[in-house]
């Protein structure tokens, strides 16, 4: 009898052990991942990255895992409209990272993504929810937007960034926004043309303005030389004769009267 019941003792240690080892879980945490375990809904403890084996006795234990890696969200190009009425468009990226897995899970909006657990245990990933962030982004940027004219968006696109970044984190608790990025300004053909054309009308004034400072600059000279051979006639056979002396080729000289230039009529052949 004692043998029959150290026998039977040993066939319920086996079998609870078997069954033991088939309620043993076995769950997967990416790298780059913060893992996150829950019982019937409740917190039970945070798994870091690897391989974790955990005994579920009532089979209600659910493990997920949220990226805490920096990630890129990128949005779709937004149209805004500022308060001089000019239209166009701007393409944003946001760098962000989860500083807190568990606040951000318990806590994400509802139609946040979620991808089911995949083979060999790996559990399921929570990501940011794209559509809320980018109904977030619109409504920030284009109100953003509304309050500046044109020319104060071009002189300083990157004015204000910061308080939109803060808005949009207020609905993503245990995210941080690292940085608001703007990628691109995408004006309308008619606009971009406008610039253009203001900016050759403003090249084409300097031009004009250096033109007619040389033509002072050149009557000013004239005017001084005027002035030097009305005090100094003879400057007048000097630079004649520099003139003759620097002349290439064949060249004929006529002289004036005496009386005018100071030197007599002659003609000379060089």
């Amino acid at each position: 009898m004692e043998q029959l019941g150290f026998i039977a003792l040993v066939l319920i240690a086996i079998l609870l052990l078997g069954w033991s080892v088939t309620r043993r879980q076995r769950f997967v945490v990416p790298f780059g991942a913060a893992g996150l375990l829950y019982k019937n809904g409740v917190f039970v403890r945070a798994l870091e990255p690897g391989v974790h084996r955990v005994t579920d006795w009532t089979g209600t234990l659910q493990a997920v895992a949220v990226p805490v890696m920096t990630t890129a969200l990128y949005a779709a190009d937004i149209t805004v409209l500022t308060k001089d009425q000019f239209s166009f468009r701007l393409s944003f990226n946001a760098l962000v990272r989860v500083t807190d897995a568990r606040d951000w899970y318990e806590n994400r909006a509802p139609e946040a993504s979620f991808s089911p657990p995949g083979a060999s245990g790996q559990v399921a990933l929570v990501n940011i929810d794209l559509p809320t962030y980018h109904a977030l982004l619109n409504a920030a940027i284009v109100e953003w937007a509304g309050t500046r004219s044109l020319d104060e968006f071009l002189a300083e696109p990157r004015a204000g960034l910061e308080d939109i970044k803060a808005a949009i984190s207020t609905h993503f608790p245990g995210v941080t926004f690292e940085e608001l990025l703007l990628t691109q300004i995408t004006l309308p053909p008619e606009v971009r043309k406008m610039f253009t054309e203001v900016e050759r009308a403003k090249r084409e004034g300097q031009a004009a303005l250096e033109r007619a400072r040389a033509e002072q600059a050149s009557l000013r000279a004239l005017a001084n030389a005027a002035r030097a051979l009305q005090a100094n006639p003879q400057l007048a056979q000097l630079r004649m004769l520099q003139a003759m002396e620097t002349a290439r080729g064949a060249k004929t000289f006529i002289l004036g009267p005496t009386g005018e230039t100071g030197i007599p009529v002659t003609e000379k052949g060089k």
